[in-house]
């Protein structure tokens, strides 16, 4: 093993240092920009609703990434000491893959949340705590798997699934594990993400059309609606930046796969982008929570007080087919 990084290090290792150097920065951005909107978040009280704890949840997976970008500074001192380097390099490269893995079930566990209240008036929030605790397993067997086939090393310009041979060169094998357990996993369940919201959209928007075209809903209920509709939309952002921003680096790793080497301006251009990944996560949810503080008007008292008491008046008769009915958010989102 040991022979094996020397090798990579010294074949590998002469421009690599400004790609570390970008993604160890961005990922010190997302780290800062993700804890102040975890913050936000919970002095503004809506840490309370579940719909913000699922912003939450991917915030601090994001903010977790970020800190594991930041770690992959130590591949810049790749000759000090062979030896430790390479057990760090590996720890470093397990704390990514578990970090994206989190982050990509807690986007799926929102994207499946949002689909099932929206769509089919469905609402598991009682089982948060075990949502949670499946993630983290889930994400842990994963992310345990490279343990088995000695796969944790140098990849790029920091430390993941080690696909680098001598002279610079990619090994095939690192390059189909990386797609078995990151790339491939993720392009998929994002694209089925992807096909959920925009059937969502699809179905609420019908539903509103049908309902304010007889009149079923009071101009109050119509309001509330609509301040529901505020807290609900801006989440189906989050899975949709994740898969517009996995998109490049996914190019990368197809163009050393099939060149068998790596390309420097793709390089740069994964390393800039993949911590984005935190970034935006980190970005949106400031924002969603800023429209929702401004846009509402209402003070952390007000809304608790909605929270508690809400309720929306539906009028006329009820068909799951033809009409959207308004689900309680004292009952059923808080």
């Amino acid at each position: 093993m040991e022979y094996f990084f020397a090798q990579v290090n010294n074949s590998c290792g002469a421009y690599e240092n400004l790609a570390t150097i970008i993604y160890t920065s961005a990922g010190g951005t997302s780290v800062f920009v993700c804890l102040l909107a975890i913050i936000l978040v919970f002095t503004s009280g809506l840490h309370r609703q579940i719909v913000y704890r699922l912003a939450l949840y991917q915030a601090s997976s994001s903010l977790a990434f970020g800190l594991s970008c930041v770690l992959q500074l130590i591949y810049m001192h790749y000759n000090e000491d062979v030896n430790t380097y390479s057990k760090v390099c590996i720890s470093v490269g397990w704390l990514t893959q578990f970090t994206c893995c989190l982050k990509l079930f807690f986007s799926t566990w929102m994207t499946s949340h949002l689909f099932l209240y929206a769509v089919c008036y469905r609402n598991f929030k009682e089982l948060e705590p075990w949502f949670v605790a499946g993630i983290v397993l889930l994400s842990l067997v994963i992310s345990s798997v490279p343990f088995a086939t000695h796969s944790y090393g140098p990849s790029g310009s920091w430390c993941w699934i080690g696909n680098l041979g001598g002279n610079c060169s990619i090994q095939l094998a690192g390059v189909i594990e990386q797609f078995a357990l990151w790339y491939g996993l993720a392009l998929v369940v994002l694209l089925g993400q992807c096909v959920a919201i925009f059937v969502m959209i699809f179905v609420v928007v019908a539903r509103v059309y049908r309902t304010k075209r007889y009149h079923l809903l009071s101009n109050g209920s119509t309001r509330q609606y609509y301040n529901l509709l505020k807290q609900l939309l801006p989440l189906v952002s989050y899975p949709l930046l994740f898969t517009l921003l996995v998109t490049p680096p996914f190019v990368n790793r197809v163009y050393e796969a099939f060149h068998h080497s790596g390309n420097r301006g793709l390089l740069l251009a994964n390393a800039c982008i993949a911590p984005a990944w935190s970034l935006a996560a980190g970005i949106t949810l400031m924002v969603h929570v800023s429209i929702v503080l401004c846009c509402t008007g209402m003070s952390r008292s007000e809304r608790s007080s909605v929270e508690r008491e809400g309720s929306v008046t539906v009028a006329g008769s009820y068909s799951s087919n033809t009409y959207f009915v308004i689900p309680s958010e004292s009952k059923d989102y808080v």
